[in-house]
């Protein structure tokens, strides 16, 4: 068939306007997903880590999938769930549906943590419960959740030297700080999960100087609130859709086999 010089230059002006408006509405769809939250290892470390934290990997995977960007980045928990309620991000990481109820989260969760309590080796200090925790002096970090009743000791006691929050307003590293400070004898007890609790005594070279004092006996419900989630700021118009996208995401993850392997990475095994 004869097609005139004009003709198919004109044909070629409209393949480049039909490309070059393909190529602007992939953009448009390419979202950039800015998650922060405190240094929380193995589950969200450092973002110029070798290692990033299981959570990172597993959410870079799924949202890149789908041609959007993860910008990751550590801060103070409070200021991180300030931001994303003020919707200044799009979401956190390591949040717990108990200590936050105002964020969206997806049905998936991205992990199970659980708070064992840790002494200095020495100690004859054992947990047993609420009236075993007012005899010590315990270090936490700041807007964390342990769980009932020792969030409302904690809260209630914040004005002595029973509660002591680390550094408060001023790490994104608590759990260093408390470590510090259990070691120096300034506190007798540290609350933490228990992965992250060896995790970064291992990496700072004193696990052997502490010791695990035992942990709250756990029912149906205590287990739902230790799920912990990528929770989005409700400010944002694509939140529902982003809960949506990662829980489909992480459902293919852990088919594949490819959740598994992230978590093999880090020492762990899948909860479920």
């Amino acid at each position: 068939m004869y097609v005139c010089k004009k003709t198919k230059i004109l044909i070629k002006i409209i393949g480049i306007l039909i490309l070059t408006s393909m190529m602007n509405f992939s953009t448009i769809l390419a979202d950039t997903i800015r998650i922060k939250a405190d240094s929380w290892c193995p589950y969200n470390c450092e973002p110029d880590a070798l290692k990033p934290g299981y959570t990172i990997e597993a959410l870079k995977i799924i949202f890149e999938n789908k041609g959007h960007t993860i910008e990751y980045s550590t801060t103070l928990w409070a200021q991180a769930l300030n931001l994303a309620r003020r919707g200044m991000i799009e979401a956190v990481v390591g949040a717990s549906k108990n200590e936050v109820q105002n964020l969206i989260f997806p049905e998936e969760e991205l992990g199970f943590s659980k708070t064992y309590f840790f002494k200095k080796k020495g100690n004859p200090w054992k947990f047993d419960g609420l009236e075993s925790i007012k005899k010590v002096r315990v270090g936490i970090g700041k807007n964390y959740a342990y769980g009932e009743p020792y969030d409302s000791y904690f809260k209630n006691n914040l004005d002595n030297t029973k509660v002591q929050i680390a550094l408060e307003g001023i790490t994104t590293f608590p759990l260093k700080v408390n470590i510090e400070k259990l070691l120096e004898g300034k506190i007798d007890v540290i609350p933490e999960d228990k992965y992250v609790f060896l995790y970064t005594a291992n990496e700072i070279g004193v696990l052997e100087q502490i010791e695990e004092a035992g942990s709250d006996k756990m029912n149906e419900s205590d287990m739902e609130n230790c799920l912990i989630y990528i929770a989005f700021s409700p400010k944002n118009v694509k939140a529902q859709e982003y809960a949506t996208l990662f829980t489909e995401g992480l459902k293919k993850l852990r088919a594949s086999g490819e959740f598994e392997r992230i978590l093999k990475k880090y020492g762990l095994t899948d909860w479920k």
